[in-house]
């Protein structure tokens, strides 16, 4: 079974497609800049819960951030209803 690690690289890409500063991104995360940066350009991986945020505020499907699919859209079928 192949293991898919959370891709910084993508978190990037996407994040500044939606114009989107780190330090912008970090306080809505409540971490900090610097860990943004670690998870982009580090390769450091994120807590799954953190991730899951990262995708919800990212508006992308986790499998996207986890390299398992190459679409970064959102099935409407997929989303959790409140």
């Amino acid at each position: 079974m192949r293991t898919h690690l959370f891709s910084g690289q993508r978190m990037k890409q996407i994040r500044m497609k939606r114009d989107i500063r780190q330090t912008d991104l970090a306080e809505s995360l409540g971490i900090t800049q610097g860990q943004v940066s670690r998870y982009e350009n580090k390769g450091e991986q994120p807590a799954k819960e953190l991730a899951e945020k990262i995708a919800a505020l990212l508006n992308v499907s986790l499998d996207y951030l986890y390299g398992k699919t190459n679409n970064p859209v959102i099935h409407p079928l997929d989303r959790k209803l409140d």
